[in-house]
């Protein structure tokens, strides 16, 4: 059928024919009956003398579809054009195209603009939209049968967010019936050669030949120099059976990646999966799948036809990995091949060297090169991020470096399949694109070509070589273990060594080796295990492994963290801190032992990440068949296996000053009988026990719970207890259900017949204890084995999975993760601040969903400026709002699936977003933030919350949140249910959607007001806790005039056209009695009238920025030697801040760049000890940074950075620095650097000019992250100890 599919429509060529869709008036769209909120239609401005028409959607269920009926779907058909405006859209809002079946099922993907941004990241303009038709998934809702031609309704829907948008030229774009080409029949050539000696050399004339391919003709001579006796096959003979496949050909080189000819795909690859290899050379391999139209190879991408979609397989026109279907984990076909990564391009290259630990190019060979194009790396598992099963091994060839020595990825690698679809099928990587490395000027790489097909014929390899523990105690048995692939040859043995020195030469035995060991008394506590494949007594190959020693003294050297004062002491200070988080997968891939732990958490104190969360913890209290989910009963076992890891991934964590912040849980319900109850806590336990001596341990019960009401065995009689208890028994909660109109039965999942649905709003209320009750229990079990570690919840970014505030007994602080927009993440954020009652909030989890979206779309290289951009902005903000630290999602890319959202290559090769978060956390260093109680809080009204439409409410709440930050006020939140604990430092409240609290919130927020205090309270607050309308005096309460009758919330549709705050008689209260929050999505009258409520009746004090419109997100941070100020341009313009002075902070003017950051640091003395800007500083009067390159400063003297004698420097990109300094302060000489190993590492000299009392500096391409020291000449090394101590998080030793 695949061929059938490409001979009749992927090699026709794609002539453009547009079948108008009838969707040009506003009447044939209707509301599809799906409940959900269908946007509004109506006819818009024409677009290029096309109809247009405005959808407008509010977001109140998350989703909602407007349904054109009937459609007919051509069958020559392969995409659906059109045009989109969109007016307004909240960062979160997506669209989605929708194809109907006659029997149910349904076909749907997202819809995606061409410029590949989302829906809400560019307003004001017409942009194109093409989906093809193989993007839509088949939804069996039917039937369950794909008849796509069937299709007789199409659907847009719009999810998430609010937003107006406008539609014109809706259109199938159809391929116009043409001639199939015949295909063209080669002569054969069969190689004379025995089997395993048979190589064909793919030579195609008709393909472009570009800079980085060699000639066939030179490579088959090479190959026939070397004995060998090569055959030639165009590309049209790789479809010929009796030309290609595995009877005839061993190895294929393809000497001109990245094409390859389309209608070989099937043949390839069962010639792969036969055991055959192939040899890839100039480029992204099989990237270019080309089609031959009769005259030429076509380049035009053609997607398959409407009537081809039923039958199609699943990802037949990728052979590579570079696309699949989107997803957190990319979704792939098992037999897409895993070569390279369009996100990992060689860059700033200016060598090329053998790499380490290969035996087929000399070790001491390198060349002056600067070589482009993909890295050669491969995804060697099975596509999975917790459990990856490792199919393949990967050497690497050919190592690159910078002018500087550092490894910027692998120019060549060779790829030995030993399992998985491809077993015994072998392949090497040459991914060049500039440059013809067989070319004869290099004899080395000649060699390194007939060599590499030798490999790849017959390789003898290691697949894995492992201790049976990872961690072990002094005096024990080490068992030590190999598996190999020799191909029959004989003699055949495996040397292990252990820290260099021979401990055995084991024979091998059916391609499996063992040794022991005995663990010494003595130190180190840390042994590096080789295994060397030989054969004949020569070493073929080697792979290396380590297990720790169990060393209770690690613990002492390690981090110390305690939460004091609502920040994390790290070392003794208080410190915001950044820090990564992984997966699951270090427990289980074979890609992962403890000299990779090692190897990963020296890297992570190198760029100063200060914690690492590990997820999928729990699944391995099972020692088979972890990947097979059970229930919280399973906890009851904690395997020695799992144990040692644990062990050595803990010890090894210590000298690099990274606290380990375990997730003890994952994927278990939250609803759990008595004895799951007792499991999960035993499980807690045993661990925190088992770590009680290291200071630096933090634990997360569970990653991203959802409470969900499903076990209702189990709740039913928990839920009878509750609701005796708040009604005084069961038969008045059924009468107050039926009064509200619901039905007296418990049904948990029930939908809410109105806002005033008891039933619903019960069941809300009774979700919440489940999750406290969970909460309050499994941390009481950490706290009991140890009562120092700190501990919290890691939350999913939908505030209403689970209930983060009403309850926080059993956690010491608040967590959540933000995968989205940094608009959309600040208000997530800052709701689950609780310091009010001690309890910090951090953010958990966060990554650049560019860099995530642009993998998982193939884009071809790295958005790095994109994902900086997002990182400085999350920190600024995070650190700005008054968070203890943030990790983010994750350490690195895998080298067993696509799971793009690393900070380094998956060979550990940086990223440029990680260099930029190191500086950052780096300028944050020295400040030792201090909490001071705000005068201003936002009071969450739990009365309304909790109940039907929450999530909808919830949005409101975030707006609320927002509409303050953006105002530059310092505030806190509070709720109704802490009310009691309201800080004695409140001056005022802002109180939104007041809709029914109860008796006892009204009466603590009317005592407030009575004492002095102010609030502006949105709604109508005259319904009592049960909804109804029987509180009426309450705004004669306040002093403010009443209307007849109290406005359900949900009655309002819109805001009126005039919106005014009412005055209560003394001034103190401002009363907008409509549920702005619900009804405001753009966000400027509620900005407004918070302003005004501000600025003319709230008496707090707020930093009045000019320009002050929102865009420029301003925070002053309290530091216990000074003040900090921290800043986010979210404007697409840079914008010159003036932030005036108040109190001891003195006046900041900054030019900031658009989406950039700002930063200043003072101490108590008000000398300017750090500096970040873009276009300008000057504090106080005086110039600090000259405008130019994207630049922070930090003293580390103490000094200000105007006169200090050593100053660090950070980068973030390409630029100059301007560093103004005092008359006459003292010439500074420069370096660069980074560290190693927690050493600082000089790479080359910073060559420093001084203009006009300016030092300048310039960063390249190939050091536009890198760290500078600046310092008197005489105390560089002082200044290096200093840099040291900092990245330490040690007191500094100030030169």
């Amino acid at each position: 059928m695949l061929k059938r599919f490409l001979w009749l429509s992927m090699w026709a060529m794609a002539v453009q024919a547009d079948v108008m869709l009838p969707a040009d008036e506003p009447s044939r769209w209707q509301a599809s009956p799906d409940g959900g909120d269908a946007p509004s239609v109506t006819a818009a401005e024409p677009y290029q003398g096309r109809t247009a028409l405005r959808f407008a959607y509010a977001n109140r269920k998350g989703y909602g579809n407007s349904m054109l009926e009937p459609v007919s779907v051509p069958p020559e058909a392969y995409g659906v054009r059109f045009s989109l405006f969109v007016e307004r859209a909240a960062s979160a809002s997506a669209m989605h195209l929708w194809f109907r079946e006659k029997d149910g099922d349904m076909w749907m993907c997202p819809v995606t603009p061409e410029d590949g941004k989302r829906i809400g990241e560019v307003t004001g303009a017409w942009r194109s939209v093409f989906i093809p038709l193989n993007l839509l998934k088949h939804q069996p809702r039917g039937d369950t049968k794909r008849h796509f031609l069937s299709s007789d309704r199409m659907m847009i829907g719009f999810n998430f967010g609010d937003q107006t948008v406008r539609i014109a030229g809706l259109t199938f774009v159809v391929r116009p019936a043409g001639t199939v080409p015949d295909r063209v029949e080669t002569p054969v050539s069969h190689s004379a050669e025995p089997r395993g000696r048979r190589i064909a050399l793919l030579h195609e004339p008709g393909a472009v030949r570009q800079p980085g391919h060699p000639d066939p003709v030179r490579l088959a001579r090479l190959l026939r120099e070397a004995g060998f006796s090569p055959v030639m096959l165009s590309a049209s003979g790789l479809h010929q059976k009796q030309a290609f496949s595995r009877d005839s050909v061993d190895l294929l080189v393809l000497p001109n990646a990245p094409f390859f000819p389309l209608a070989a795909v099937d043949a390839f690859r069962e010639y792969l999966k036969q055991g055959g290899a192939f040899l890839s050379i100039g480029g992204y391999a099989f990237d270019t799948l080309r089609s031959f139209d009769g005259t030429a190879w076509s380049a035009q991408p053609l997607w398959p036809l409407a009537k081809e979609l039923d039958s199609i397989r699943r990802a037949a026109e990728r052979l590579n990995t570079r696309y699949g279907d989107p997803g957190d984990t990319m979704r792939l076909h098992p037999e897409q091949l895993g070569v390279f990564d369009p996100s990992f391009l060689l860059r700033n290259v200016a060598s090329v060297r053998a790499a380490d630990d290969q035996f087929v190019l000399p070790a001491a060979w390198r060349a002056e090169l600067a070589p482009e194009g993909p890295a050669a790396v491969a995804m060697t598992g099975n596509n999975n991020p917790v459990f990856p099963d490792v199919n393949a091994r990967w050497i690497p060839l050919l190592q690159t470096e910078d002018r500087l020595g550092r490894q910027r990825g692998p120019a060549a690698a060779l790829v030995l399949n030993h399992r998985g679809p491809f077993a015994g099928s072998n392949w090497g990587l040459f991914g060049v694109t500039n440059l013809d490395l067989f070319n004869g000027e290099f004899p080395a790489l000649d060699r390194l070509f007939v060599d590499v097909c030798r490999r790849l014929l017959a390789p003898s390899f290691l697949i894995r070589v492992q201790s049976d523990f990872a961690c072990y105690r002094a005096g024990e048995t080490v068992v030590l273990s190999a598996l190999a692939r020799t191909n029959g040859a004989a003699a055949a043995s495996v040397r292990f060594l252990v820290d260099g020195a021979t401990v055995a030469d084991v024979p091998l035995v059916d391609g499996a080796a063992r040794a022991t060991w005995r663990v010494p008394q003595t130190v180190p506590d840390f042994r590096e295990v080789c295994a060397e494949l030989r054969l004949g007594g020569r070493p073929v190959d080697v792979m290396r492994s380590g297990f720790a020693v169990w060393n209770p003294a690690r613990a002492v050297e390690g981090p110390r963290v305690s939460l004091r004062g609502n920040y994390f002491d790290f070392n003794g200070r208080p410190l915001f801190f950044g820090g990564v988080n992984t997966t699951g997968m270090m427990w289980y891939s074979d890609n992962e032992d403890p000299l990779v732990w090692r190897r990963d958490f020296e890297r992570m104190g190198d760029f100063a990440m200060n914690t690492l969360r590990i997820l999928h913890f729990s699944p391995f209290c099972k020692t088979n068949a972890p990947q097979k989910i059970g229930t919280s009963l399973d906890l009851r076992q904690q395997p020695e296996k799992t144990c040692r890891q644990t062990d050595a991934i803990v010890q090894l964590a210590q000298p690099n000053q990274v606290s380990l912040f375990l997730s003890l849980h994952d994927w278990f319900a939250l609803d759990l009988t008595d004895e799951e109850l007792a499991a999960q806590q035993a499980w807690n336990r045993f661990w925190a026990a088992r770590y009680a001596a290291f200071p630096g341990m933090l634990y997360d019960i569970q990653n991203e719970p959802g409470t969900r009401l499903t076990q209702a065995a189990v709740l039913r009689p928990l839920y009878e207890a509750w609701l005796s208890e708040h009604y005084g028994s069961m038969e008045r909660a059924r009468s107050a259900w039926r009064a509200s109109g619901a039905k007296p039965e418990i049904d948990f999942s029930a939908k809410a017949s109105g806002w005033n649905d008891l039933r619903a709003r019960d069941n809300e209320r009774f979700r919440a204890w489940v999750y406290a009750r969970w909460q309050r229990e499994n941390g009481k079990a950490v706290k009991q084995a140890a009562p120092h570690a700190p501990v919290t919840v890691g939350h999913l970014q939908d505030l209403t999975a689970s209930e983060k505030v009403l309850d926080t007994t059993g956690i010491d602080f608040l967590n959540i993760h933000h995968y989205g927009a940094v608009d959309h993440l600040r208000g997530v954020l800052k709701m689950i601040d609780r310091r009010f009652e001690g309890k910090s909030f951090s953010l958990g989890e966060f990554g650049s969903r560019t860099a995530h979206a642009a993998r998982n779309q193939g884009v071809w290289g790295d958005p790095a400026e994109a994902s900086v951009q997002h990182y400085l902005a999350v920190g600024h903000y995070a650190v700005g709002m008054g968070a203890s630290f943030i990790a983010n999602w994750s350490w690195k890319d895998f080298r067993d699936c696509v799971f793009p959202w690393g900070i380094n290559h998956a060979d550990l090769t940086p990223k440029p977003v990680l260099e930029a978060y190191r500086n950052m956390m780096l300028l944050f260093r020295t400040a030792e933030p201090r909490y001071e109680a705000p005068a201003l809080y936002l009071l969450l009204p739990d009365s309304f919350r909790l109940g039907p439409e929450t999530g909808r409410i919830h949005e409101g709440l975030r707006r609320a949140t927002d509409w303050l930050l953006s105002l530059n006020v310092p505030f806190g939140v509070l709720n109704e249910g802490s009310l009691d604990r309201l800080p004695p430092e409140a001056r005022a409240l802002v109180w939104p959607l007041a809709v029914c609290p109860s008796d006892a919130s009204f009466e603590r927020v009317q005592r407030f007001v009575g004492q002095g205090g102010r609030m502006l309270l949105t709604g109508d607050p005259r319904f009592a806790e049960d909804r109804t309308p029987t509180r009426m005096v309450r705004l004669e309460q306040l002093g403010l005039g009443a209307p007849a009758a109290a406005v359900p919330p949900f009655s309002v549709k819109a805001l009126p056209q005039t919106l005014s705050i009412r005055l209560s008689r003394d001034g103190r209260v401002a009363w907008v009695p409509e549920p702005l929050e619900l009804l405001d999505d753009r966000g400027e009258t509620g900005r407004a009238l918070y302003r005004r409520f501000l600025d003319e009746t709230a008496g707090v004090e707020r930093l009045r920025v000019t320009p002050d419109d929102g865009h420029a997100l301003v925070f002053e941070v309290a530091l216990r030697d000074g003040r900090a100020v921290a800043a986010v341009n979210q404007s697409e313009e840079t914008r010159h801040l003036v932030i005036p002075a108040r109190g001891r902070l003195p006046e900041i003017r900054a030019g900031v760049a658009a989406g950039r950051t700002l930063y200043v640091q003072i101490n108590a003395q008000g000398e300017v000890v750090a500096a970040a800007a873009q276009q300008g500083l000057t504090v106080g009067g005086a110039e600090v940074l000259k405008a130019g390159g994207d630049w922070a400063v930090l003293s580390l003297s103490g000094e200000d950075v105007r006169r200090a004698t050593c100053v660090a420097a950070f980068p973030f990109g390409e630029g100059e620095i301007g560093l103004c300094r005092d008359a006459g302060a003292p010439a500074l000489a420069g370096e660069v650097g980074e560290f190693r190993a927690g050493v600082w590492t000089r790479l080359e000299e910073q060559a420093l000019q001084m203009q006009a009392g300016v030092i300048c500096g310039e960063a390249d391409a190939a050091t536009a992250y890198d760290v500078r020291l600046l310092s008197l000449p005489a105390r560089v090394a002082e200044t290096r100890t200093t840099i040291e101590h900092l990245l330490r998080v040690r007191s500094l030793k100030a030169p």
